[in-house]
């Protein structure tokens, strides 16, 4: 009987333990960003879909950077980035994408707040 008593017990609060850490969201968690811009930028040079996950993660390191994702298909080579423009400039985003030399971009600021 205390064997089971004690078996109750554990499953009671590793349910709560459940509940209270992952189970619900966390309230007033936000970003700290206030003054977002988006901003596409197109990529020459890249060849492969290794090319776009190295170059995405080099640009979501970036601080300031809240989002990107770059993308590389037949039809389009680009990045499209969502960033605090009060953090980080549109060139600061850019060099390290074309620090390796094979890649040129043009971008285009396409709007405040996304």
């Amino acid at each position: 009987m205390k064997l089971i008593g004690l078996f109750v017990l554990m499953v009671g609060l590793a349910g709560m333990f459940f509940y209270t850490s992952c189970g619900k969201p966390p309230e007033e968690e936000s970003l700290p960003y206030t003054n977002l811009s988006k901003a596409i930028f197109t990529i020459s040079g890249m060849t492969c879909h290794s090319c776009s996950n190295h170059l995405t993660a080099k640009v979501k390191a970036l601080h300031g950077v809240v989002n990107a994702k770059v993308v590389h298909t037949k039809a389009t080579n680009n990045a499209q980035v969502v960033f605090d423009p009060t953090l980080i400039t549109l060139s600061a985003i850019k060099k390290p994408i074309e620090a390796s030399g094979k890649f040129k971009i043009t971008y285009e600021l396409i709007k405040s707040n996304p």
